[in-house]
């Protein structure tokens, strides 16, 4: 595990949020750091024949891959860059932690300084899911290491696929893009910025125009409304009650290893 490199990815995916137009879409939680980590690793596993990145031993943990270095790491690498820390309290647990930084030399720095499929998993991931946590998690998920453990065991990164819009060649060493590729870069940057403009507009102008349904009267009629709609459906069934129960080998099974990762 390499500390230095830890941080690097984790402070590159939160300046890579913070290129984002929308100020509410450039704050990263600590579970969409973790997970764009994993994504960087995943990248660099399949240009180096599944070895990762930070050398990090990746965990199948509740729904998804977890680190707690990784996770100890997020504080100290952000701290070191200055990024803004805030706190949402929650009464379901405890407060929301959210952090957010733009600073385009940073950015810059890092990204000429990462092997250079790992910045582009990363930047490309962020672009893609942002602060999306339900869709991040679902991604992470269906990745091939993920596809391959069960809950509690350790991933492995031999032979994996990170998804069709990877480079397509192994790297040696980072290498500047050329002008065409770099072109065609900025250009998918570009019209990604106008989807999620477009998205994020769409979504306000819902919000905007969204009407308040009146609240439901449980009155005495609706007691009986709902009584006699009772009665046409005749005598109600018993309860019932059991338990199912399923083998530990369905995590390692073919129809799990079949579903492809996108």
């Amino acid at each position: 595990m390499d500390p230095d490199r830890i941080d690097q990815v984790i402070q590159f995916a939160l300046l890579a949020a913070g290129r984002n137009d929308e100020p509410f879409e450039r704050e990263l939680g600590p579970i969409h750091l973790t997970k764009y980590v994993y994504l960087g690793d995943l990248a660099n596993a399949e240009h180096r024949q599944g070895v990762t990145f930070t050398g990090v031993r990746w965990q199948f943990y509740h729904y998804g891959p977890w680190s707690s270095e990784v996770h100890a790491r997020i504080a100290p690498a952000l701290q070191a860059i200055d990024a803004a820390e805030k706190r949402v309290p929650s009464k379901y647990q405890d407060d929301f932690v959210r952090w957010i930084k733009s600073d385009d030399e940073q950015f810059e720095a890092l990204d000429s300084k990462l092997p250079l499929h790992v910045a582009l998993a990363v930047k490309r991931h962020v672009r893609r899911f942002g602060k999306d946590t339900s869709e991040l998690l679902h991604y992470v998920y269906s990745t091939t290491p993920m596809l391959r453990a069960a809950p509690g065991s350790y991933l492995i990164f031999e032979n994996v696929r990170t998804g069709p819009d990877t480079l397509s060649e192994p790297i040696a060493g980072r290498r500047e893009m050329t002008a065409k590729e770099k072109k065609r870069y900025d250009e998918r940057a570009r019209e990604a910025k106008t989807r999620i403009a477009a998205s994020l507009a769409a979504k306000r102008e819902a919000r905007a125009n969204k009407r308040v349904a009146p609240a439901p009267r449980y009155d005495d009629v609706f007691a009986r409304g709902v009584k006699w709609l009772d009665s046409l459906a005749g005598e109600q069934s018993g309860e019932l009650e059991g338990e199912a129960s399923f083998d530990d080998d369905v995590w390692t099974s073919a129809a799990r290893g079949e579903r492809r990762d996108g």
